[in-house]
């Protein structure tokens, strides 16, 4: 089974896109998981300025549903010390389905797996997630776009359930 069927776009994210994003940031199903709605678009808003962090609008058929970003974890080693020991060039992502009529519909693992796709034909190597371990939606989808369970990392926010992907692993999924 190809996880790739629906056709997924990725539009580079812009200021005209940040209202929608507040909007879905403040939704329940993505604020029990993402920050204060106002500093997560301070932080989108950063990205669109770093060279190597990127984020995007997520669309199928023309319909805008989600966010997903990338992000370099050597670049966060105070915020995120379980990133110490990951390969240099490892590349991040952060996602969420903001639209709530789009949830269940087995969007999350395609998404992923579109992006992952990106970052591969890209030249990436070796992607990881980061959910809350609570997150057990997230935490399936990015199963079954082919994530592993890399290691838990504990803070005073809770657990965070560290996956991984390598370009080789996620050949076999095609």
């Amino acid at each position: 089974m190809s996880l790739a069927a629906p056709t997924i776009t990725f539009q580079p994210l812009s200021e005209s896109a940040l209202p929608m994003l507040r909007n879905w940031l403040k939704a329940p199903h993505v604020r029990m998981w993402w920050g204060d709605p106002e500093h997560e678009i301070e932080l989108m808003r950063q990205t669109m300025a770093h060279p190597l962090e990127q984020g995007f609008v997520t669309s199928i058929e023309l319909q805008e549903f989600g966010y997903i970003q990338q992000w370099r974890p050597s670049d966060y080693l105070v915020e995120e010390p379980w990133t110490a020991d990951l390969p240099q060039n490892t590349i991040g992502i952060d996602t969420f389905i903001g639209d709530v009529t789009m949830l269940g519909k087995g969007l999350g693992p395609a998404m992923i797996h579109a992006f992952c796709a990106k970052l591969f034909d890209e030249g990436a190597d070796y992607l990881v997630i980061d959910p809350d371990a609570k997150n057990t939606n997230a935490v399936k989808a990015y199963r079954k776009a082919g994530f592993k369970h890399l290691l838990d990392h504990t803070t005073s926010d809770g657990v965070t359930h560290v996956m991984d992907l390598t370009r080789s692993r996620f050949q076999r999924t095609l």
